[in-house]
C-alpha cells in the first residue's frame, strides 16, 4: 500500500485492511472510481487518512456526493483536505465560505 513502516499511519492502514477483504476493498475503490478519482489518487488519500475506508460504502457515497456535487468541493480540495484529519470538517466549511464570498 505504500505506508512507510516509521509513519504512525501504518498502524491505522493495518487495522483498515485487516478489517477489509478484498471485494469490499475493490467495491470501495470502484465507489471513488466511478466520482473520477484514479486508483492512485485513492491509494494516495489512503496512505493519508486511512480510516477512510473504514467507512460504510453508503456513507462513502453520501459524503463523496455531499463534497463534489452538493458544495463543489474539488478534487484536488477533496484530497488535500483529508490530510487534516480532524480538521477536516472546518477547512472545508472555511473553504465553501470562502467560495460564497468570491
Amino acid at each position: 500500500m505504500g505506508f512507510s513502516t516509521n509513519s504512525r499511519m501504518f498502524v491505522y492502514g493495518l487495522v483498515v485492511l485487516s478489517c477489509l477483504n478484498e471485494e469490499t476493498f475493490g467495491r470501495k475503490l470502484e465507489l471513488f472510481r466511478s466520482y473520477g478519482f484514479s486508483k492512485e489518487e485513492v491509494l494516495q488519500m489512503f496512505r493519508k487518512a486511512p480510516l477512510i475506508l473504514k467507512a460504510s460504502e453508503e456513507r462513502l457515497q453520501l459524503g463523496l456526493e455531499f463534497f463534489l456535487k452538493e458544495i463543489e468541493c474539488e478534487k484536488s480540495v477533496l484530497k488535500f483536505v483529508l490530510s487534516f484529519g480532524d480538521d477536516a470538517e472546518e477547512l472545508l466549511l472555511s473553504y465553501k465560505g470562502h467560495k460564497l464570498g468570491s
